[in-house]
């Protein structure tokens, strides 16, 4: 047996569908882009900028960032490894960078590493601090240094 169905009725035409326009702070993508890369690349306004007194934000971060790179550098030359935690290191820098005050605070369980980390602190003076860092003419910060 065969079965024929016939199918009857009006052929209607495929609906168009029309997007709503986009708002106007979205960033548009435009064709190029790297390689392998994505298709479209972004043309965005830039970020706002966050201002100094937002923690995390202004001259502190990256001036410790400096202050640890700084030292690691410095204790490549003695360091070992290290047997226990990390030490504290408690640190004051006149304006032009020289320490008035370079103490371990805390000691981090292995007495070369917490001497080696003394000696590089009194090598040589340190990058000097923004000026919006200073009170009282120096700069004081504690490092938790590992």
């Amino acid at each position: 047996m065969t079965f024929l169905l016939l199918l009857g009725g009006c052929v209607h035409p495929p609906a168009v569908v029309v997007e709503p326009p986009l708002p106007d702070d979205v960033p548009i993508p435009r064709e190029g882009g790297p390689i392998a890369g994505p298709r479209y690349v972004v043309d965005a306004p830039p970020a706002p900028e966050v201002r100094a007194e937002v923690p995390g934000q202004g001259a502190l971060p990256p001036y410790v960032s400096l202050l640890r790179r700084d030292l690691s550098e410095r204790m490549q030359a003695c360091a070992t490894d290290v047997v226990g935690h990390g030490a504290m290191l408690h640190l004051v820098l006149t304006g032009d960078g020289a320490v008035t005050t370079g103490l371990v605070a805390r000691s981090s369980g292995d007495a070369a590493w917490d001497e080696c980390l003394r000696s590089s602190v009194a090598l040589a003076p340190f990058e000097p601090p923004p000026p919006e860092l200073l009170s009282a003419g120096a700069f004081s910060t504690d490092l938790l240094f590992r």
